[in-house]
């Protein structure tokens, strides 16, 4: 009987191989709605959860949430 190492391959001639861009982006959307004695209020935001590949062992991971609050 023999191991399982006996029964593999050697493959040849694979060279200069490019890794394809790692680049997810993820939107999102909020809204909420708030009571306080009789008074209701509602507000929305959004924003985006971004993954980047920097290299085969690292990856980038960002939120962006804007401030809508500076807006009129």
């Amino acid at each position: 009987m023999g191991s399982a190492g006996s029964q593999m391959g050697i493959i040849e001639g694979i060279n200069n191989i490019e890794a394809p861009l790692r680049l997810s982006l993820m939107p999102y959307v909020s809204g909420y709605v708030n009571s306080y004695e009789n008074s209701w209020g509602r507000s929305f935001s959004g924003g985006m959860d971004l993954k980047l590949g920097l290299s085969e062992t690292y990856t980038l991971d960002m939120t962006l949430i804007p401030d809508f609050g500076q807006t009129k």
